[in-house]
């Protein structure tokens, strides 16, 4: 009697639901290494870059924008708020890529 090959049989196969989640999990953390190189090279990497963050931070992060005076001064705020957040969570990026490079996180 003659062994069967029971690899192609279709109901015998186990099916993994959550491959395509870890495709898209691993396409993700791709993106975001990239996001963290890029920082890193725009504000840690060279000296243009590092001067760049300095302007920023002295013209952007440091000083007050805000006219209390203007009819929609909370508004305004508001979106400050959120343009130095972005600019530091920009910089806190490259600062993540430094730490897993070295074996920190």
């Amino acid at each position: 009697m003659e062994k069967q090959d029971l690899s192609d049989n279709p109901y015998l196969k186990i099916d993994n639901p959550y491959e395509d989640v870890q495709k898209q999990q691993a396409e993700a953390q791709t993106k975001v290494n990239e996001i963290e190189r890029l920082c890193y090279s725009v504000f840690h990497q060279y000296e243009d870059g590092k001067r760049l963050w300095e302007f920023l931070h002295d013209t952007y992060l440091m000083r007050q924008h805000i006219d209390v005076n203007c009819g929609n001064a909370q508004n305004v705020a508001i979106w400050w708020d959120g343009f130095k957040a972005a600019l530091l969570s920009l910089y806190n990026t490259g600062l993540t890529h430094i730490k897993k490079t070295n074996g920190v996180i």
